[in-house]
């Protein structure tokens, strides 16, 4: 089941990014998911159906982390500042559910909490290595008109979640 996962995100990305890159892309979670399989083995922890539910959390995590440092290009900095940022409070989260007395809570935690690091060390190397030229070259040449279509889409998506999330503004005094 794991597998057949993985080749549907591998074909989804294949269509969005071409072949190579997601290739790229997908080696983050790959590589993540084999560490936490290890790393399990190593320390003899249990395996069962919800270590392969982390596993899949995992995957979709790894696969966010990835494609954020792909396409982050001259946003580097801030880029880094919010995954690291979020990945630290997902590992705080799954750590805590790593030191549960509970075998099978204990287990889900200590696959997603490893996974997750291994996601985090390993993402900003695949984007530094083939991010930025790889995807300038395919995105911001041929599909101009696509790629401005899809960040107002994403601008009209935010504005929605803000008007619903952000506290209403202060009306100004005319």
């Amino acid at each position: 089941m794991l597998i057949a996962v993985y080749g549907i995100v591998l074909l989804g990305l294949g269509l969005k990014f071409g072949w190579r890159n997601a290739l790229i892309i997908t080696s983050v979670p790959v590589v993540a998911v084999l560490v936490s399989l290890a790393m399990m083995g190593w320390f003899d922890q249990l395996f069962s159906l919800f270590n392969l539910f982390a596993l899949l959390l995992v995957l979709g995590i790894g696969i966010d982390d990835a494609i954020f440092f792909f396409i982050a290009a001259d946003k580097r900095d801030s880029t880094s500042l919010a995954v690291t940022i979020s990945a630290l409070t997902t590992l705080l989260a799954f750590g805590l559910l790593a030191i549960s007395s509970t075998e099978i809570v204990h287990a889900f935690g200590f696959t997603v909490a490893v996974g997750i690091l291994t996601a985090l060390v390993l993402s900003p190397l695949v984007g530094r290595a083939w991010g930025y030229k790889t995807l300038s070259r395919r995105f911001y040449g041929q599909r101009q008109n696509k790629v401005g279509f899809y960040l107002e889409v994403c601008n009209l998506f935010n504005g929605l979640l803000d008007a619903f999330i952000r506290p209403p503004c202060k009306r100004r005094h005319l």
